[in-house]
């Protein structure tokens, strides 16, 4: 369990994305309707990330094949961040959010660490119980996402604006070492996005031309790493990613994980289901 300074705690996590933009998809809603998928077993959920300004990305809605593939036990993803925009965003979405009825996270990205500034400040208008900072899009990674001092300054500038406690979103890419120690006071909790293909795998991505990152049981060899990696060098609480079978939430905890994340499975929705029926029954025992 995770418990943040403003008071909120949380366990379940959905992930970035999971409820696109806090509305939820389709797809999820129609389930969730029809009684056979019960989201609110999870605790909270991170809306999908928004840039500043409009981002086209390589998602296009009537071929999302083209930059979402299914693999083997996961996903691999290159979105590449496409988004409207955070002023869309709070105009059109955040009026209609009620954090006590779907607890949020909002998600946000920047090249620019004064534009990232500007955003967390647009977010103080908004019933988040938190923030998230994705500093590891796979799908549109460079040079300045593996960069410890991009990272520490996004950081400090996050906690200078926002009213919201602070969840810090890294990768494999990323030198924790460097990181950490210059972070610590600022950010409440960590959380690991999914691990770029040429990481992953030696062989050819099926979105060659965009690279794109891989999540679920296949990503765990790496991001399980970092976590049990992240936990021995600091006590700022990490959440444990690609769950992808209810018992890796024990395996995770056993690594150090004070919280669990949720995201590609919801491209497996039978297979949620199944892991969410277990939590519910597993809280009902305790």
């Amino acid at each position: 369990m995770i418990e943040f300074s403003n008071g909120y705690r949380f366990e379940y996590m959905a992930a970035s994305g999971t409820v696109r933009f806090g509305e939820g998809w389709l797809i999820d809603r129609m389930l969730t309707k029809m009684g056979l998928l019960d989201l609110s077993v999870l605790d909270v959920a991170v809306t999908k990330t928004v840039t500043r300004y409009p981002k086209e990305g390589n998602y296009d809605w009537y071929k999302p094949w083209t930059s979402i593939h299914p693999i083997k036990n996961g996903i691999v993803n290159a979105v590449g961040l496409t988004n409207p925009g955070i002023e869309w965003w709070c105009r059109e979405i955040g009026p209609k959010i009620n954090s006590s009825k779907i607890p949020l996270i909002g998600s946000i990205f920047s090249d620019d660490v004064n534009e990232l500034g500007e955003m967390a400040i647009m977010f103080n208008d908004f019933d988040f119980v938190g923030i998230e900072l994705n500093e590891s899009c796979p799908s549109i990674c460079g040079n300045h996402l593996q960069s410890a001092k991009k990272v520490v300054e996004d950081c400090k500038m996050a906690h200078r604006n926002s009213c919201h406690p602070i969840i810090l979103k890294l990768s494999v890419i990323h030198p924790i070492e460097v990181i950490i120690p210059r972070i610590k006071g600022m950010v409440e909790a960590i959380s690991i996005n999914s691990v770029p293909w040429s990481i992953a795998f030696n062989k050819k991505s099926p979105l060659a031309h965009f690279g794109g990152g891989v999540s679920g049981k296949a990503a765990q060899p790496h991001t399980w790493r970092l976590a049990e990696k992240l936990v021995e060098i600091t006590d700022i609480p990490v959440i444990g990613p690609s769950v992808w079978e209810f018992s890796d939430i024990e395996k995770l905890e056993k690594l150090g994980a004070k919280a669990f994340s949720f995201g590609s499975i919801f491209f497996y929705p039978w297979r949620l289901r199944r892991i969410l029926k277990a939590i519910k029954k597993n809280r009902t025992l305790i």
